[in-house]
């Protein structure tokens, strides 16, 4: 299924220890929705939680049930990150004071919560999961391609670089 947005590889990897669930949920959030890969299904939880998350997240019960299901059983995982979304982790776990694992599990164990639909399909562009809301804009053109696919109405964006090559070929 190509979405004719442009493929732009993730700058980092990030390592954390968590919850052999989450893991699990992560690997089966990738089949679901026939995701590349479970890199691409955790940088879709980051964004929506980033962008679209509502409610008590961070709050002590829900961190202190994640510590909890670590403890019980965990495995170290790497994900591959933009800057952006390492950022925003990197931030949030010094603003809420706890480890970048906590965090991770944290936005993992938000997203169990809600609906498939919710988190994995709206576009949401990288680009917008920042610390500062100023810098929030809409979505960029490969986004609004994608958008436009998922929603049954393909449509090419006036210079979309990725569309212009496929044309060609």
């Amino acid at each position: 299924r190509n979405l004719c947005a442009p493929r732009i590889m993730p700058h980092a990897s990030m390592t954390f220890t968590l919850p052999e669930s989450q893991i699990e949920w992560i690997k089966k959030k990738v089949k679901e929705n026939s995701l590349k890969d479970e890199g691409k299904a955790f940088r879709c939880v980051i964004n929506f939680v980033a962008q679209a998350g509502k409610g008590d997240i961070f709050g002590a019960e829900r961190l202190k049930a994640c510590e909890a299901e670590m403890e019980k059983k965990s495995a170290k995982m790497s994900y591959p990150v933009a800057e952006s979304q390492s950022n925003w982790i990197k931030n949030k776990a010094s603003e809420i004071k706890v480890g970048e694992p906590l965090v991770a599990s944290a936005v993992i164990a938000h997203c169990m919560g809600v609906t498939n639909d919710e988190v994995f399909k709206v576009v949401r562009c990288k680009t917008n999961t920042t610390t500062k809301p100023a810098e929030i804009k809409g979505l960029c053109k490969g986004g609004l391609e994608a958008q436009a696919a998922l929603d049954g109405s393909a449509q090419k964006v006036d210079g979309c670089s990725h569309c212009a090559k496929n044309e060609s070929s």
